[in-house]
């Protein structure tokens, strides 16, 4: 009995000399999971130390949270020009002689007119959204209201905007990537001039289902909205699965917020179309009516909520 009493001691003393050594390592608490994760959580960089009594070493192991999130993030190009007139011959200047595909020319086309134009409205678009990566952080989630420099290159489009009535014009319909979402910035630069990183994909169509517009000598496209007409709008994942879906009623009303009934998204809140200031074929910008405002003020005067460019269909 002493005998054994002595052993048990003995191995209670060697356990307690052991050296119990600290590991620190970086581990990801976000998980791939989009609806719950890319959407509502703010994907910074979280720590989670670990203790072991194995392996010696000190070191950590760093690994960023935010890039296993990220990795259900949409890489979203930027839209390619559409010019008015197809198979148009695009033509320039080069050393004081006209060139086109062919080479040399004889001055500019007939239609250099409709191309210069464009161009000036796609450059337009994509300057503005360029400019929103450059300054504001996805991160941070900045409020662009704050940046003149932004206001008034968003006021100079507006401007410039040539649609009686954009809320019920069919531009609105198609594939959104949504950069400004309630007046804060979303989207991520994605390290491209050329490209954005966003958490989802907005897709605009009619509830009842596509309606095109007779054919004309530019093409066929879709028939623009009716007052009161059912639209669709829904929220999709990098893997195109709905995550949100809900429908509201076009309106003549080019001040008027329509609230998206049934879409929801926790960490972006409530989504609501309408108040269009500018609409072309790249970007859409919409603003919350001002308080108080008068029938023959500018819808320009409330702040501007949303922002979306054009996704190019594949």
């Amino acid at each position: 009995m002493t005998i054994s009493c002595l052993s048990y001691l003995g191995l209670l003393i060697l356990v307690a000399s052991l050296n119990t050594v600290k590991v620190s390592a970086w581990i990801p608490a976000i998980r791939n999971d989009l609806h719950h994760t890319a959407i509502s959580t703010n994907p910074h960089r979280i720590v989670t130390t670990l203790y072991s009594t194995i392996q010696e070493s000190t070191e950590a192991l760093t690994v960023d949270s935010s890039i296993s999130s990220r990795e259900q993030w949409i890489t979203a190009k930027m839209p390619k020009i559409q010019y008015t007139v197809p198979g148009m011959k695009i033509a320039w200047k080069e050393n004081g002689v006209w060139m086109d595909e062919d080479g040399p020319r004889e001055g500019p086309p007939r239609n250099f007119w409709r191309q210069m134009a464009d161009e000036r409205l796609h450059q337009g678009s994509v300057d503005l959204i360029q400019d929103l990566m450059k300054e504001c952080s996805w991160a941070e989630e900045n409020d662009i209201i704050q940046n003149n420099t932004l206001n008034e290159m968003i006021v100079r489009l507006e401007k410039t905007n040539s649609m009686r009535i954009p809320s019920l014009n069919r531009l609105v319909l198609g594939d959104w990537a949504p950069i400004l979402r309630g007046g804060k910035i979303i989207a991520s630069s994605s390290g491209e001039e050329e490209s954005v990183d966003i958490p989802y994909r907005l897709h605009i169509q009619r509830t009842a289902g596509q309606k095109l517009a007779p054919k004309t000598n530019y093409g066929i496209f879709d028939e623009h909205l009716e007052q009161g007409e059912e639209v669709t709008v829904q929220e999709l994942s990098s893997t195109g699965v709905v995550t949100s879906t809900g429908a509201f009623l076009a309106t003549s009303d080019k001040r008027a917020n329509q609230l998206v009934e049934g879409y929801q998204n926790a960490k972006h809140g409530d989504l609501c179309v309408g108040g269009i200031t500018y609409l072309t074929k790249y970007i859409m910008i919409m603003r919350e009516q001002a308080e108080q405002q008068e029938a023959k003020e500018s819808v320009t005067k409330g702040p501007v909520t949303e922002i979306w460019m054009r996704i190019d269909a594949k």
